[in-house]
């Protein structure tokens, strides 16, 4: 009697998955799909605070954000999965194919023209001007094409980074810390609440977290033991609910005595919300 793979957490590596570089990723589509959402929270997050204004065709100047670390994540999956690639090759590609994306997502932001080469004039001029104010005249320039840049530049960085470290490495913390600590910067200068993108980006930073270490946590015990244990289900699905539930009683408690939501009140959350995770997995 066989068993079909899990499509949660990473499996066992045979030499046809190793080599192969159309295969479906040995740790699952599922961690595919919970760190695209974790990330595009990020993104949108950063959209939502509205730091750049407003584009030409009246939308967010931001708003290419979420396309980039899309795009990102795809492209630390394929470098992380082609193990033929050295590891700085590898980033070295995906930064060249990040930057002719960021030229051109920028230009549509910063230009209405309706030619790519006239859209990337326009980003030219703009940087020209930006450089102009800030450099030789010292003052401060209105022009958004390098701030619009360097955050692009980063988020790309950001999705590129944890793509490569989940699927290469099979490390989840290194994306969850990096996309965390970009989340909480936005939320704790931003005067607009996002507390559904926190509850959003904590489900799945959560999820996959477990969802890459329950497996092998659950190899280590005898057949014997495991035959006695809860459904296997049980203890990731107490690790996210739980929190969650915990984290939105509190920033909302916060909310009505405080009126808003503080840098501690972010630390308790994040604290009430490790413990609970904690003593979840203990009794799941």
């Amino acid at each position: 009697m066989t068993t079909s793979a899990t499509t949660f957490g990473p499996r066992p590596v045979t030499e046809i998955e190793e080599t192969g570089l159309l295969r479906g990723p040995r740790e699952g589509w599922v961690t595919v799909a919970l760190l695209v959402v974790m990330l595009v929270t990020v993104a949108l997050a950063i959209d939502d605070a509205n730091w750049a204004g407003f584009g030409p065709d009246g939308g967010n100047q931001t708003s290419f954000l979420s396309l980039a670390v899309l795009m990102a994540a795809v492209m630390g999956l394929g470098l992380a999965k082609w193990r033929l690639l050295p590891t700085a090759l590898a980033h070295l590609i995906g930064a060249g194919i990040g930057t002719a994306f960021l030229l051109v997502a920028v230009s549509g932001a910063v230009s209405a023209d309706p030619s790519l080469l006239g859209r990337l004039r326009g980003l030219s001029e703009s940087v020209g001007i930006f450089y102009n104010d800030l450099v030789v005249l010292g003052i401060r320039s209105s022009e958004t094409s390098v701030f619009l840049l360097t955050m692009g530049t980063l988020v790309w960085a950001l999705g590129q980074f944890a793509a490569f470290n989940v699927f290469r490495r099979g490390r989840a913390m290194p994306a969850v810390v990096g996309a965390g600590l970009a989340l909480l910067i936005n939320m704790s200068v931003t005067i607009r609440p996002q507390y559904l993108h926190l509850v959003i980006f904590s489900a799945a930073a959560m999820l996959l977290l477990v969802g890459l270490l329950w497996p092998a946590e659950t190899t280590l015990g005898s057949a014997e033991i495991l035959a006695d244990a809860p459904p296997g289900w049980l203890g990731p699905v107490l690790a996210v609910v739980v929190p969650m539930a915990l984290v939105a009683l509190l920033a909302r408690r916060c909310v009505r005595r405080l009126g808003g939501v503080t840098g501690d009140v972010l630390g308790a959350c994040v604290e009430v919300a490790f413990t609970a995770s904690l003593v979840a997995l203990s009794l799941g």
